[in-house]
């Protein structure tokens, strides 16, 4: 009975330390959200008059909105809503729809294979994927923990909802690979990438977490 609960405290401990000590390399800071808007005001008089090719300014879109969906950001959408959940899958929303936009444009603009169209969608569902991910560890906690510990639970939700997820580097590369691909040349490889990279980060992480929290055992 004490060892369950040992390991029950253990896994409580292993998401805070978690969402306690990863970041999103910088993109938090408020200044990063007029960093994220400038460069689009500044591209979009440019690609109408046709100096910019459609697939920088695609790359510059992606790229700024990194930048302008930091932390500071998200949290003000979630102050005005006043539903927290709302503004995570509002953000993922979004994410979504710009990848989804990108295999639309590489398929129908472009000409390029169905299977950049399958790639985009994979990717915005990548996203989904991490960030539920991370939900269902903090619903794995028990009742009977969270009851034993409130203000931990409580700082826990509040570093979860700051962060936007569990893992924290998910939406960079997707979103940044599939940013690269497009700025190269090679969207249908960036697409691929940001597939095989986004999953393979976020399941690799899910495993070390279970594995340092002691459910392998």
């Amino acid at each position: 009975m004490k060892q369950g609960l040992a390991y029950q405290n253990l896994l409580l401990a292993e998401i805070h330390r978690i969402l306690s000590n990863k970041g999103e390399s910088g993109l938090s800071e408020s200044r990063f959200y007029l960093l994220g808007i400038i460069p689009v005001l500044l591209a979009l008089p440019f690609y109408v008059l046709g100096y910019l090719p459609a697939e920088f300014a695609l790359s510059i879109l992606l790229f700024c909105w990194l930048l302008a969906s930091g932390r500071k950001s998200r949290r003000m959408i979630r102050t005005r809503e006043g539903k927290p959940a709302s503004g995570l899958i509002l953000l993922h929303s979004v994410d979504a729809a710009l990848l989804f936009s990108v295999g639309l444009v590489c398929r129908y603009y472009w000409g390029l294979p169905p299977i950049v169209m399958l790639l985009a969608v994979a990717a915005a569902t990548t996203g989904y994927l991490a960030y539920y991910s991370g939900v269902a560890f903090l619903k794995s906690v028990p009742a009977r923990v969270r009851l034993a510990n409130p203000r931990l639970i409580v700082e826990v939700d509040h570093l979860f909802l700051a962060k936007g997820s569990m893992w924290g580097a998910e939406r960079m590369i997707v979103i940044g690979l599939t940013a690269l691909g497009l700025l190269t040349g090679w969207p249908e490889l960036g697409l691929a990438a940001a597939v095989i990279g986004g999953n393979v980060y976020w399941i690799t992480r899910s495993l070390n977490f279970w594995r340092k929290a002691g459910c392998s055992e």
